[in-house]
């Protein structure tokens, strides 16, 4: 269920990426002329834009469980981006070339095309990236978890506050029941 609830978080912010990537893409082709080399550069601009807000939105909501916010994962992170970059810089720029070569696909339309596809197979390799190498758990994330489940599948956590909740604390007298104890002879003070 955790797999479904993360992978879900991270299709909205995909969605969200793919937004921005395709808005500044486009912005960049009706600007700029209509040439591999131009289609290269405005990807990478758009590609670049949509990588560092995936980075502060997916820390924060997608992978906030795992994520420890140091030096390492950073890196891991934008290893993982440059790798996506390329990937999605080849898929771009090769595809929209065949399609306006090969196929007479006006450039706009052939340049959306090849970044949809670009788009579907770099999210599909960036997902299981940030997972399994950027935002992993820790070696003492990994113990915690190990050591926190029961044998019912309640982590320490869960079994801490539930037992908290569940407790019976002694009752604690009110004045009135300490008042009528000592008349009737029972006494914690010493009386002489």
């Amino acid at each position: 269920m955790k797999f479904v609830h993360r992978y879900t978080r991270f299709l909205v912010i995909g969605f969200l990426n793919a937004v921005i990537d395709l808005f500044i893409l486009n912005v960049l082709l009706l600007l700029s002329p209509k040439d591999a080399l131009h289609i290269f550069l405005a990807n990478t601009v758009a590609v670049t834009c949509a990588i560092t807000n995936s980075y502060f939105l997916n820390r924060r909501f997608t992978f906030r469980d795992v994520a420890v916010r140091d030096a390492k994962e950073t890196s891991r992170f934008f290893a993982q981006a440059f790798i996506n970059l390329v990937l999605n810089d080849a898929i771009a720029v090769f595809f929209s070339t065949y399609l306006i070569f090969s196929k007479s696909i006006p450039v706009f339309v052939s340049s959306n095309i090849s970044k949809g596809l670009a788009m579907f197979i770099s999210s599909s390799m960036s997902y299981f990236m940030m997972r399994y190498v950027v935002f992993r758990p820790s070696p003492t994330q990994k113990k915690i978890q190990a050591i926190g489940r029961d044998g019912r599948g309640v982590t320490v956590e869960n079994s801490v506050e539930n037992s908290v909740e569940n407790s019976v604390d002694p009752p604690v007298k009110t004045a009135a029941e300490t008042n009528d104890s000592s008349r009737n002879g029972v006494s914690t003070h010493h009386q002489e």
